[in-house]
């Protein structure tokens, strides 16, 4: 994995224990494996799916990195341990699930817009994707307990500029 180049980071979890969550479970393990490899083929270097379902995303290409939460789920605390660790200098984040409709296009659109102190995202009030650089730049936010407001914490805690991804129907469902 090249750190220098985007990695995305998607976020799965929670897939609960009744039989009507299990079937959505099911639908967003498809669709995070789905997104894994439409990531790869939009350009990001891999994919690191943070889950406490490992088991779900067996037999993915070897650019995907299964990373198993240790339990205790905090959602900044795991991201920026998460770029720490793989050394992430174009990170970006979304949850498992989101933007089902996107493309590849969509995603080289997302990389393009990025760059040096950049925030780019779907959605600036509540986003589903958001790419960034430098990675180290998480280290300096306060109060983000989920993916939505990051872009908005990225912009006035971390000093990046803000590149929304142009709206249509795959980059915001």
């Amino acid at each position: 994995m090249n750190p220098d180049r985007p990695v995305l980071i998607i976020f799965f979890g929670a897939a609960g224990n009744g039989p009507a969550e299990g079937m959505v479970a099911c639908v967003r393990i498809q669709a995070v494996r789905q997104t894994a490899r439409l990531a790869l083929e939009g350009g990001f270097e891999s994919v690191i799916i943070a889950t406490d379902s490992p088991s779900a995303f067996a037999g993915l290409p070897p650019a995907v990195v299964v990373d198993v939460d240790p339990g205790g789920f905090e959602f900044h605390a795991r991201l920026s341990e998460i770029v720490r660790r793989f050394g992430l200098r174009w990170p970006a984040v979304m949850g498992g699930g989101s933007l089902p409709l996107a493309t590849a296009a969509d995603v080289q659109t997302a990389i393009a817009l990025g760059g040096d102190g950049v925030v780019v995202t779907n959605n600036f009030f509540s986003s589903d994707l958001t790419l960034w650089s430098p990675g180290s730049a998480v280290d300096q936010l306060l109060d983000v307990s989920r993916d939505n407001v990051l872009p908005r914490r990225l912009r006035d805690q971390g000093g990046l500029k803000v590149a929304v991804l142009p709206r249509s129907t795959s980059t915001h469902f």
